[in-house]
């Protein structure tokens, strides 16, 4: 159960210190939420402006680069914002999201 200020952080967010972004499937009121990513600044100081940047992506549309399409618009829209570098923890066994960030051309 999320507490009223977790469920804040995660629906109210202001494209400047948190962005999110979503991939549907479907339309109207058929349309499913099937992966979205996002990053929260954490560091704003000087030209190193650093943010956490997370994934989800349903189970049954992994391995079809959503998370690597993701990545790709967050990084445009946080070098626009000034960050140069993102951060974020992967456990060893998640291969599919090592593999994304390995291919992603970032440093």
């Amino acid at each position: 159960m999320l507490t009223e200020e977790e469920l804040k952080s995660a629906t109210e967010l202001d494209f400047e210190s948190a962005v999110a972004l979503v991939v549907t499937t479907g339309e109207g009121e058929h349309e499913t939420i099937i992966g979205a990513g996002r990053y929260a600044v954490i560091d704003e100081t000087g030209k190193s402006g650093s943010a956490e940047v997370a994934f989800t992506v349903e189970e049954d549309y992994h391995r079809q680069g959503i998370a690597r399409i993701l990545l790709q618009h967050l990084a445009s829209i946080a070098r626009e914002k000034g960050l140069s570098r993102f951060v974020a923890e992967v456990l060893p066994e998640n291969r599919g999201m090592l593999t994304v960030f390995s291919r992603s051309g970032l440093p």
